[in-house]
């Protein structure tokens, strides 16, 4: 009985990271209480069990929870990995680090070369800039997928060395992505994102890797 009481006297506010919840704890006592309730002969076993379930469930509840705030984010980013550039996001997080939104943007830097005939013409994007609203789903103590739905628009352009031409492109977006925080507010971040060029241009992917830094 005397293990069963210690245990008890463990599950309290200050000995568990502020990123517990109250409802945590809570069913962590329920699970304790009823380990006492099982505290007959030859039930210690069930009390360990239950025990490490409780504990188990503490750990998952409180690592996998995300924090409100804002963040930036810069890195490279590719376009069907023919063309890269230079991009960075801006955003936020509520509800308790499930939702968001974010704003990006993309510099073209290296265009991709393609030959007609006997000419070679450089194609790449200009520009890309979207607004995005975002899902996170925490998966452990560092890791977040997030998924995220939003509106782009675009410039691309062609150039032989003396003739040039642009056209603007804009349309729906989506993606998927996968951050990973190595320290208390810096990180790095994979994303997917298909573009929507409509019926005319086509659609796109996009790929990029960036820094995370949150506030």
């Amino acid at each position: 009985m005397g293990a069963i009481t210690k245990c008890c006297n463990i599950i309290t506010r200050k000995n568990f990271p502020q990123n517990v919840t109250d409802l945590t704890l809570s069913i962590a006592k329920k699970t304790i209480q009823l380990c006492i309730v099982l505290n007959m002969k030859g039930k210690d076993m069930k009390f360990i069990k239950a025990l490490a379930v409780s504990a188990a469930m503490t750990a998952f509840v409180g690592t996998a929870h995300a924090d409100d705030g804002a963040y930036v984010n810069v890195g490279v980013d590719t376009l069907e990995f023919d063309n890269f550039g230079i991009g960075a996001k801006i955003g936020t997080t509520f509800a308790g680090g499930t939702f968001g939104v974010e704003a990006q943007g993309s510099l073209g830097v290296i265009d991709d070369e393609v030959t007609i005939g006997t000419t070679d013409i450089d194609v790449g994007y200009d520009y890309i800039a979207g607004a995005f609203v975002t899902v996170n789903l925490p998966v452990g103590r560092n890791i977040t997928l997030i998924s995220r739905t939003g509106y782009y628009f675009s410039e691309f352009s062609a150039s032989d060395g003396t003739n040039s031409a642009s056209e603007s492109i804009d349309g729906f977006a989506g993606g998927t992505g996968i951050q990973y925080m190595f320290g208390e507010n810096d990180g790095i971040r994979l994303d997917y994102t298909w573009l929507d060029g409509g019926s005319n241009n086509g659609d796109a992917n996009t790929g990029s890797i960036s820094y995370v830094r949150k506030f």
